[in-house]
């Protein structure tokens, strides 16, 4: 485990999983399970259409069975620390299909940069349905503010149909009951979100300079 820690902020990283651990801001835990990397969505109606989770069912628990193959640590400056994972990312025969570098550079100010590289051993390993980062927040961080496309969901293929403005909602507003459980909520062009609680603590997230995300 290697702890960072200021005036305001802790924050642990436990180094053979690769992964932040927890996160805490003036004594409030803000993260309850850090960013993993993730390669999948739920299939769509249509994803099911042409067998996407056959096809591109190797990457559904690629990003669990990432193997953290070296860490680094260092402190350019005072007031940063910047912690380097890479991992190999393998099929479930354990053969690899991607290398993946994730670097998290931590500020005294709270905040955190997350910049994330990625490389497929072949063309003959199958499309990614997506590339990003899951992370799980306190279940009280229900209150969420975005700038960017909305209000409703959309892909990229129909996002001309939401317009960019700024947006405020419910985390529970955002499931769209299908009949068929699939995936839903989706946004994109988005320029940050925030997700916090009643007493207006939480977490805001920023694109570099756009991101897409679901807050389920």
């Amino acid at each position: 485990k290697y702890e960072v820690s200021g005036s305001d902020i802790k924050i642990i990283f436990d180094l053979e999983k690769g992964r932040m651990e927890s996160f805490s801001y003036k004594g409030t835990p803000i993260v309850k399970k850090g960013p993993e990397p993730d390669f999948w969505r739920p299939p769509t109606d249509n994803d099911y259409g042409y067998d996407m989770d056959q096809k591109l069912g190797i990457w559904k628990k690629a990003g669990e069975r990432a193997i953290v193959k070296k860490a680094g640590i260092s402190q350019p400056e005072i007031g940063k620390v910047v912690i380097t994972f890479e991992y190999d990312i393998s099929s479930e025969k354990g053969e690899k299909i991607a290398g993946y570098v994730s670097t998290y550079t931590v500020y005294s100010s709270a905040d955190v940069v997350i910049k994330n590289q990625f490389s497929k051993v072949s063309d003959c390993v199958p499309e990614i349905p997506r590339m990003g980062m899951q992370i799980q927040l306190p279940e009280e961080f229900m209150n969420l503010t975005w700038l960017g496309r909305g209000p409703h969901a959309y892909y990229a293929a129909r996002k001309t149909s939401a317009y960019v403005g700024l947006y405020e909602s419910t985390v529970d507003d955002q499931y769209v009951p299908y009949i068929r459980p699939q995936e839903n909520g989706y946004k994109t062009d988005t320029r940050w979100i925030t997700l916090s609680d009643d007493n207006g603590t939480g977490l805001l997230v920023s694109g570099n300079p756009l991101i897409c995300f679901a807050a389920l």
